[in-house]
């Protein structure tokens, strides 16, 4: 059973999902999440008792710099999944807020945020550095969690990545993204609400909308971006990042059962 928490936005494991062969992932050993950084003394004490060898923080330099994880006996990576030009161009450090930027909404914006959300979808994939410690993690058959801000994106395509590799159709692999609207229905009632209090317009909402929900249509931008190119997981992952049958075969057997 998953542990709940509060003060941890969508906390949950894959453990249970079956994969084509049969099998299904073991649960208490790969989690997922949004940001740590405002878990409570509590929880933080149930969050440690899962033991977790790596934290996996996939956030931007500047929300990690803003917000960092709370510490603990894990050990947390700051490796940012968005693609490493973005990360470089100052104009993605904009300091300006969400909220400001939706007070001036307008069609032609919104447009830009769906762009922005499915160009960063096809990218997510083929961060070659984030993956790879990931993924070199799961060699070493560490207990992993790995989360971005809110628990959805960048952790959703990752999510994805390690589910196809363990032998996840996708189907399975897209439910297990699509949860995320199940989950969060009563934080989202809470800031769509928020969004009204404070008057914007009705391109404000749609913004809000789309970046707070799961859409099957990004998840399919992620999947493809690798299905299409690749016959198979596997060849994905020998191209991009060099790694063996023999490895997979290794993470099945332990990340399986």
């Amino acid at each position: 059973m998953t542990a709940k928490f509060t003060t941890i936005v969508h906390f949950r494991e894959l453990g249970g999902y079956g994969t084509a062969d049969g099998r299904s992932i073991r649960p208490g050993l790969l989690y997922r999440s949004g940001e740590l950084c405002h878990v409570s003394d509590d929880e933080h004490a149930v969050l440690e008792s899962l033991g977790i060898h790596t934290v996996f923080d996939l956030r931007s330099l500047k929300e990690q710099t803003k917000k960092p994880d709370r510490p603990g006996s894990y050990q947390v990576v700051c490796c940012p999944l968005a693609s490493p030009e973005r990360q470089s161009d100052e104009r993605y450090k904009n300091p300006e807020s969400f909220f400001d930027k939706l007070l001036h909404a307008d069609e032609s914006y919104y447009n830009y945020r769906f762009h922005g959300f499915a160009q960063g979808y096809l990218e997510f994939a083929y961060n070659k550095e984030t993956l790879s410690l990931i993924f070199g993690a799961m060699d070493r058959h560490e207990t992993l969690l790995f989360h971005c801000f809110g628990g959805k994106d960048r952790t959703g395509v990752v999510s994805m990545l390690i589910m196809a590799a363990l032998g996840c159709d996708y189907e399975t692999c897209k439910k297990d993204y699509m949860l995320h609207n199940e989950i969060t229905h009563y934080e989202f009632a809470l800031y769509l609400e928020n969004i009204r209090k404070q008057g914007m317009n009705e391109w404000a909402e749609k913004i809000a909308v789309l970046s707070f929900k799961a859409w099957d249509n990004l998840f399919d931008a992620a999947w493809y971006s690798v299905f299409d190119i690749y016959k198979s997981i596997g060849a994905y992952l020998e191209d991009q990042f060099g790694i063996t049958s023999e490895q997979i075969e290794d993470w099945k057997n332990y990340y399986l059962e």
